[in-house]
């Protein structure tokens, strides 16, 4: 008697699971969310930034953006390899949320950009600040953990700038 696999649903989603995705489940929680989470922020966060300096009306935002850039480039760089050393490729992509957010901010430009990047920041920023808190806590992986805490003062300094250009607006 042929048997049938028994959760059909369950196979077909193993089957079309992204590689990285089924090895990030390898990883203990909350490193297992925290990691896709960052790296696809991260990559949302340098998009953003190198859009600021094309599109900004303020020389501070348009500073802001290439700090941005730096900052997260070197963190991206630092966590893919972590990543990698782990048997994980990390999302290649911001989520389809912070691909319509770009998609916004690519329809205005000048003050209006100012205005609207500014607020992105301080709220992306304010998510990234609670997602690092509670991986350099909570963190089973010590690379992970590390990188946390590591790049969590830089994401406080973002905010904290981003709060100070609302304020001039």
């Amino acid at each position: 008697m042929k048997r049938k696999f028994p959760y059909p649903l369950l196979l077909a989603a193993t089957l079309l699971a992204p590689v990285g995705a089924r090895a990030a489940d390898t990883l203990p929680s909350p490193d297992s969310t925290f990691l896709p989470m960052a790296a696809r922020g991260g990559l949302l966060e340098v998009q953003e930034g190198q859009m600021a300096q094309q599109k900004s009306a303020n020389p501070q935002v348009q500073q802001f953006g290439a700090a941005l850039m730096q900052d997260h480039t070197q963190a991206n760089d630092e966590l893919t390899r972590i990543a990698q050393s782990k048997g994980i490729t990390p999302p290649a992509a911001p989520t389809s949320a912070g691909r319509e957010q770009e998609r916004k901010l690519s329809r205005v430009s000048g003050t209006e950009f100012d205005h609207r990047f500014v607020i992105d920041a301080i709220r992306d920023n304010k998510k990234a600040i609670t997602l690092f808190q509670r991986e350099a806590k909570n963190g089973g992986d010590p690379q992970l953990r590390g990188f946390a805490e590591k790049y969590l003062p830089v994401l406080q300094r973002h905010l904290a700038t981003a709060q100070g250009l609302a304020g001039k607006s």
